[in-house]
């Protein structure tokens, strides 16, 4: 997938996930500490739970769109089927840069 395909998916997460939950619930940098992360690494996308500067339950993805979907679905629980439709919706939408 190209860059700006990546970058739509990902400005389409933050958008969806800062409006259900607090900005210290998930990071797209790793940085957060007691948050789910989602970072690129060399073997694709990276999710995981970062606690305490230690990582855990990591799963890496092949493609953005499956690791924001783990993300989502790991934040968000009961809500989980809502906020993904919520997540398509915007990425489908041409208007995301």
């Amino acid at each position: 997938m190209d860059s700006r395909y990546n970058q739509k998916c990902l400005n389409a997460a933050e958008t969806v996930l800062s409006n259900h939950f607090r900005s210290d619930m998930y990071s797209f940098d790793g940085v957060a500490d007691c948050a789910v992360c989602l970072v690129q690494s060399e073997n694709g996308w990276d999710v995981y739970l970062k606690e305490r500067n230690s990582l855990s339950n990591l799963t890496t993805h092949m493609n953005v769109m499956d690791a924001i979907i783990d993300m989502i679905n790991r934040i968000s629980g009961r809500e989980a089927e809502q906020i993904r439709s919520e997540y398509y919706n915007l990425v489908l939408q041409k208007d995301i840069a």
